[in-house]
């Protein structure tokens, strides 16, 4: 007996090692399966993303962006329940992975369940930046679902007739001069039609309708803001489009995951960003974009 546990001894540096080894030849071979899943979802062959998700599950377990897209993937398949389960687990992860908690938003409201897709749009407006499009996007839908729900409409009506009371208290002690009424109330009917345009992502139109918007009132800031976002919005399709447009599935993930470190570079979470610049440089290690980011990420500049 001694005998055994003194060989067990000298041999178990040599066993951690190859353990080791084996580890890191697993993670990259779930990476290389987990980019080919990303082409294919990218595409839209589902039945092949779902493949090789599949395959990379066992060893990408801890990763939340992962199960968000496996989830995305179940889900245009069908298989509800796995895609509930799977959008879930990325949260249990991850809390603030945000991506699933729009995809949620999404699923529930599709389900026709509209307290739950209330509650995950919610939280993603919580967790994200007010300057984020995706934030913009949720708190549209939240606006949209409002209307869908008893309760918050109740409260949406109230709000309402308390701002239209202050207004019309403030009118009667302030009176403002008629020409400027009247080109006030063009500019916020213009901005309420954008924001519809915007919820349905017809984003151009409701660029078309902000510009309208400022010329009756130049200094209407939520106008300008929505105006803003919707720029750095088609900016980044941009990028994405003639990334595609490349038919490199590689360089096509690589902007994934770089996209997906500065969003998390300005959510605050650093350690997960320099994850997602780490996965980037995988498919594109000479990319100077990507290299500079991820030293910023890490302060070495």
């Amino acid at each position: 007996m001694l005998k055994f546990v003194f060989m067990c001894f000298i041999f178990l540096p040599s066993i951690c090692f190859a353990a080791e080894q084996i580890t890191t030849i697993e993670m990259q071979d779930a990476l290389a399966l987990r980019a080919r899943g990303n082409a294919f979802q990218a595409k839209g062959a589902w039945e092949q993303a779902l493949f090789f998700y599949e395959q990379a599950d066992a060893v990408l377990s801890n990763d939340a962006y992962f199960f968000n897209d496996k989830g995305l993937t179940l889900e245009h398949l069908g298989k509800m329940d796995a895609a509930e389960h799977s959008y879930l687990k990325a949260l249990e992860i991850d809390f603030k992975c945000l991506p699933a908690y729009s995809n949620l938003g999404y699923f529930y409201e599709h389900q026709k369940n509209y307290d739950l897709a209330i509650q995950y749009f919610s939280k993603r407006v919580q967790y994200g930046i007010s300057r984020d499009p995706w934030t913009l996007e949720a708190q549209a839908e939240l606006e949209k679902l409002t209307n869908k729900s008893p309760l918050l409409l109740e409260k949406k009506k109230v709000r309402e007739r308390l701002s239209l009371e202050n207004e019309v208290a403030c009118r009667v002690i302030i009176p403002a001069p008629i020409e400027g009424r009247i080109d006030h109330v063009n500019a916020e009917m213009d901005y309420q039609r954008s924001l519809e345009f915007f919820a349905a992502r017809r984003y151009d139109a409701a660029e078309n309708i902000l510009q309208s918007c400022l010329q009756h009132d130049p200094e209407h800031k939520p106008a300008r803001h929505l105006l803003s976002r919707i720029k750095n919005l088609q900016t980044k399709k941009l990028v994405t489009r003639k990334a595609s447009s490349h038919g490199d599935p590689s360089g096509m993930i690589a902007i994934m995951e770089y996209d997906k470190g500065l969003r998390l570079m300005k959510d605050g979470y650093r350690e997960e960003a320099i994850k997602a610049f780490n996965r980037a440089l995988v498919f594109a290690p000479a990319d100077t974009d990507i290299q500079e980011a991820m030293a910023h990420a890490r302060g070495d500049e």
